[in-house]
C-alpha cells in the first residue's frame, strides 16, 4: 500500500516500469536540462565500486518555451542514456532515463525535476517495503570521489537513525581558467557564512548544496517532499529537516561541482560567477562580521527569552527593532504558552528561527546597518576566533576553512 505522501503529493504515477532489486538500499538522483556533459558525471558515477545495492535516476527535463534544438537534443539524449544503460547496469548498479517533456513555464525548473526523481526514487523503495532507503541529489555537472557511495551507505549503516546528511563538496578550480578566482571566492563566501553562522551559535550552521544531500526515503515524504523551486530549493527543504536532529556530514567523500557559469536560475552558483564575470557582482565583498555578533545574541543563550518578560531589555537596538516588525513578543508569548518547560522552549524557539527568517534579518541588518565587507578580511576574523592566524591568498583561506569544514558529525538534536 502507497504511502499518504505517494497516494496525495505526487506529481506523476511511476516512471519506471523495472521492478527494482529487492536489496536496493541507495538511489542517487541527477536532474539534468541541457548537460551535453552529463556524461562525465555518470562516469565518475561508474569508477564506484559499490558494496550496496544503487540506482541512478537522471530526469530529463525541458519546459514548453525550450528551444526546439534544446528539445530534441534532450529527446536524443534520453534515448541514447536508455540504451547506454541496457549495456551498463550491473547487479550492484544501474541507471534509469526520465524524460519530462513540455513542462508548464511557471513549474519548470531544478525544483520540479529533483522533486519528480526523488518522488520516483520513494515509489521505488515503497516497491520493496524499504523503509530506510537513502536518497541522494546530485547534479549533472559534478564529479564525484571512488568512495562516493560506500561512504554515504555506510554513514547511513552506521547511524541507523539518521534522518538526512550533507556530502563535503569542493569546486573544481583551474587556474588557467579567468573564472577560477570567482569559483574561490564564492565557495569561501560559503564556507564563511557556515563559520559565521556557527560562531553566533546558530543550531542549523550547515551547507544546502543541492548537489550534495541525502535523506532517508521516509523522511522525505514525511516533511511533504521537494518543493517546486526554480532556485533555492534545496535551501528550503533541508531547512524543514535540520529541525528534526539526527542530521548528519559525511566527510570522507567528496562531491565535485562544477564551477560553469549559467544563466538559469536567479541566484545560486551559476549566476554568482555569471555576475563576477560579467562584472555585475564583486565576490571579494561578503556579509559584515558585525551582522553576526548582533544575530548571536539571539542564540548564545535562548534561555533568556524563556526567563525575561522584556526582550527588548537582552538585545540591541539593531536587533530590537527588526524583532517589532516580526511582532517577536507575541512570538514568545505563543512559544511559552504551548511549551512545557524551559527546554521544550528552546527546541520551538529554534524552530521559529528557520533559515527563510534568518535571513531576512541578516538582510535587513545589512541593508540598514552593515554594508557589505571585503570577505577576505572577515575570514581572518573567524579564523582568528580559533586561533588560526591571517592567510595570504583566497585559496590558501579556502584550503583553511575547507579543513576546518571537513570533518564528519552527526549531530542528535
Amino acid at each position: 500500500m502507497k504511502s499518504s505522501y505517494l497516494q496525495n503529493r505526487t506529481l506523476y504515477p511511476p516512471l519506471i516500469n523495472i521492478e527494482p532489486n529487492k536489496k536496493l538500499s541507495v538511489i542517487i538522483i541527477i536532474p539534468a536540462f541541457n548537460e551535453p556533459d552529463l556524461k562525465l558525471t555518470l562516469n565518475s558515477l561508474l569508477q564506484n565500486d559499490p558494496t550496496a545495492i544503487v540506482e541512478v535516476i537522471i530526469c530529463v527535463n525541458y519546459a514548453e518555451n525550450t528551444s526546439d534544438a534544446v528539445k530534441k537534443t534532450s529527446k536524443a539524449q534520453h534515448n541514447k542514456l536508455v540504451a547506454w544503460s541496457k549495456g551498463t547496469n550491473t547487479e550492484k548498479i544501474s541507471f534509469h532515463s526520465i524524460l519530462l517533456k513540455n513542462l508548464p513555464n511557471k513549474k519548470a525548473g531544478v525544483g520540479y525535476a529533483r522533486k519528480v526523481a526523488m518522488d520516483e526514487a520513494a515509489y521505488r523503495f515503497q516497491l520493496i517495503n524499504n523503509k530506510k532507503g537513502v536518497i541522494v541529489n546530485l547534479d549533472a555537472d559534478c564529479l564525484v570521489s571512488e568512495n562516493y557511495i560506500n561512504a554515504i551507505s555506510t554513514f547511513f549503516n552506521v547511524n541507523e537513525n539518521c534522518k538526512a546528511a550533507n556530502i563535503y563538496y569542493e569546486h573544481i578550480t583551474d587556474n588557467e581558467s579567468p573564472l577560477s578566482e570567482g569559483i574561490i571566492l564564492y565557495e569561501l563566501h560559503l564556507r564563511y557564512i557556515v563559520e559565521a553562522l556557527k560562531y553566533c551559535k546558530y543550531p542549523y550552521a550547515y551547507h544546502t548544496v543541492g548537489s550534495s544531500f541525502c535523506v532517508n526515503t521516509m523522511v522525505y515524504q514525511q516533511q511533504g517532499g521537494m518543493n517546486l523551486r526554480k532556485a533555492g530549493e534545496d535551501f528550503y527543504f533541508l531547512h524543514k529537516v535540520f529541525p528534526l536532529g539526527y542530521f548528519g556530514e559525511i566527510a570522507d567523500a567528496v562531491v565535485y561541482p562544477s564551477s560553469r557559469s549559467s544563466d538559469r536560475v536567479p541566484f545560486g552558483t551559476g549566476k554568482s560567477i555569471a555576475d563576477w564575470q560579467n562584472q555585475k557582482r564583486d565576490l571579494n565583498y561578503s556579509y559584515n562580521l558585525k551582522i553576526f555578533e548582533i544575530v548571536k545574541t539571539l542564540f548564545k543563550n535562548p534561555m533568556m527569552f524563556y526567563e525575561e518578560e522584556n526582550y527588548k531589555t537582552v538585545v540591541p537596538e539593531t536587533l530590537s527593532s527588526f524583532l517589532a516588525t516580526q511582532n517577536f513578543e507575541e512570538v514568545l508569548s505563543e512559544i511559552k504558552n504551548n511549551t512545557n518547560g524551559a527546554d521544550a522552549f528552546v527546541k520551538r524557539y529554534y524552530r521559529y528561527w528557520s533559515g527563510f527568517k534568518l535571513w531576512k534579518l541578516i538582510h535587513y541588518l545589512r541593508d540598514n546597518y552593515f554594508e557589505n565587507t571585503l570577505l577576505m578580511n572577515s575570514c581572518s576574523d573567524i579564523l582568528n576566533f580559533n586561533g588560526i592566524s591571517t592567510i595570504n591568498t583566497s585559496f590558501e583561506m579556502l584550503t583553511i576553512f575547507r579543513a576546518v569544514q571537513k570533518k564528519a558529525s552527526y549531530h542528535k538534536i
